[in-house]
């Protein structure tokens, strides 16, 4: 008899820990680990579980090999080899046959911001027709849905699904979603006892047709999320499947480690304007924790110099004010685009003080375009010193490389006055609330302005935005401060 058991988890209750045990009752029961299939939304989210189960488990991770992400079987089952897969090159060909740029690469999870925060017309057009096959739907009725004002055109969408199609088909080329489709077509399930499935949340119609035939055979089905979280309505998930699931029992995780007391009643007045969900009863943890409010950043006094920070907004557009702060103020951080300095620079300053203090360098080093020296004529594994390259008077680098822009140098400068190490990951990141789903810093400096697209987004449907800002605002570990609105659009996070 096949047993479904749902579990609804809220932010910092360990959901991936009770899933983990969940394996461990069936591996202490005789379950053989191959025959237990560890799925999950994202590809760091499964990794991040094989490699906790192998710890726990003394496990090999050939023995776990259940442990990916739905496109990652499909890509496995169906044989399929990464050569096969379109890649950045195909992207810039496509492209070109269509006059745009691509330059969003579709990535394995299919997760993606909202379409307000998509740039560059290939980008949208390709994030629009990929949620018409997540979704199952046409084209014309995506086109139909979406928001006023998106500047996209029925002929350019169904040019462009035509010209990518064509374009597969003359290269033998495939995408995640094609792996899916395949997957669906030729009937393949899984020969496993037990079926795990996590950020259920988050699955599209496309991804749940394919969960289905995986769980076809198996005698126990897991599936975990929490429906407050499910903020990718816009790139195709289906949180209805998930809030109708029949399941023979649901666990609601009872205790966040992550939320503090006084940022608790802030969720959960938040949770509680969704209108369409799963009632859940949590404790926070018994840490106090603080929420204060921002008018002006200059003024508000936050010390960034300490613990980790995400510094978050509903859209990008928000995001250059906190990126201005801590470049004025010397800040190391990140954004999804990767780390705020540039290596190509932080190597040419770390090669020219060698030079300033009498040492010898490497040829190849000395190939960095950003030091003012000719290396046409230097050989790669000789060293060199300044006076080799005949170089006097050597400058501070902040002086001397001026192929390095003099805002970035400013930047480092200052960086390098607070003791910034810019070897280590930064303390603080920067970046819209869909960019740090399942993420978590001590302090969350979170904006609660809006643009205009996604103020008529929230007057269509509301809870999609009390979801966002609810993932927002409990990201936070210890501290929550909120940014208090400068526009006339904004949601109100202590609102009812």
């Amino acid at each position: 008899m096949k047993k479904t058991t749902l579990f609804l988890g809220p932010p910092g209750t360990g959901k991936t820990h009770t899933l983990l045990n969940i394996v461990e009752q069936h591996l202490d029961k005789g379950t053989a680990p191959e025959r237990i299939a560890f799925m999950s939304f994202t590809k760091k989210a499964a990794d991040e579980a094989a490699t906790r189960a192998m710890q726990k488990f003394k496990l090999s991770r050939k023995s776990l090999d259940n442990f990916r992400t739905l496109h990652s079987i499909a890509f496995r089952e169906l044989g399929y080899t990464r050569d096969k897969v379109m890649n950045n090159k195909d992207d810039k060909e496509l492209g070109e046959l269509l006059g745009v740029k691509l330059s969003q690469r579709q990535n394995e999870d299919l997760a993606g911001p909202p379409l307000d925060s998509i740039f560059g017309d290939g980008n949208r057009l390709r994030h629009i027709v990929n949620i018409a096959r997540a979704t199952n739907t046409t084209l014309e009725k995506v086109w139909r849905d979406l928001p006023s004002g998106a500047g996209i055109d029925l002929f350019s969408l169904k040019r462009f699904a035509e010209t990518e199609n064509a374009y597969k088909q003359d290269t033998g080329k495939i995408d995640f979603s094609d792996m899916v489709e395949q997957f669906i077509k030729h009937n393949i399930t899984l020969d496993v006892d037990v079926v795990i499935i996590d950020e259920a949340q988050d699955l599209t119609p496309i991804q749940w047709r394919m969960a289905n035939q995986i769980m076809r055979k198996a005698k126990y089905i897991y599936i975990a999320g929490d429906d407050d979280q499910a903020i990718y309505e816009w790139s195709g998930s289906d949180i209805q499947t998930f809030l109708h699931i029949n399941a023979d029992e649901i666990n609601v995780l009872p205790h966040s480690f992550r939320m503090p007391r006084n940022i608790y009643p802030i969720a959960d007045n938040i949770a509680h304007r969704i209108h369409d969900r799963y009632a859940k009863t949590f404790e926070p943890d018994d840490r106090e924790g603080i929420v204060d409010t921002v008018r002006y950043l200059p003024n508000a006094g936050l010390d960034l110099s300490e613990g980790t920070w995400m510094l978050l907004a509903r859209n990008a557009f928000f995001l250059r004010e906190y990126t201005e702060y801590c470049e004025y103020h010397g800040h190391y951080y990140s954004t999804a685009n990767g780390h705020a300095v540039n290596q190509k620079h932080i190597q040419a300053i770390k090669i020219w003080e060698r030079l300033r203090k009498g040492e010898a360098v490497m040829g190849g080093e000395l190939e960095n375009r950003f030091l003012p020296v000719d290396s046409t004529h230097l050989v790669e594994d000789y060293t060199y010193s300044a006076y080799d390259l005949k170089l006097e008077h050597l400058p501070i680098w902040h002086d001397a490389l001026d192929l390095i822009p003099l805002s970035k140098r400013m930047y480092y400068l200052s960086c390098l006055r607070n003791g910034e190490n810019f070897k280590k990951e930064p303390r603080i990141y920067i970046g819209t609330i869909h960019s740090v789903k399942g993420g978590e810093a001590d302090n969350v400096l979170l904006n609660t302005d809006m643009t205009h697209k996604t103020q008529q987004g929230y007057n269509r449907n509301p809870d999609a935005e009390h979801r966002a800002f609810y993932v927002g605002a409990t990201r936070a570990r210890e501290n929550l401060y909120v940014h208090l609105p400068q526009t006339r659009q904004f949601y109100n996070l202590f609102g009812g």
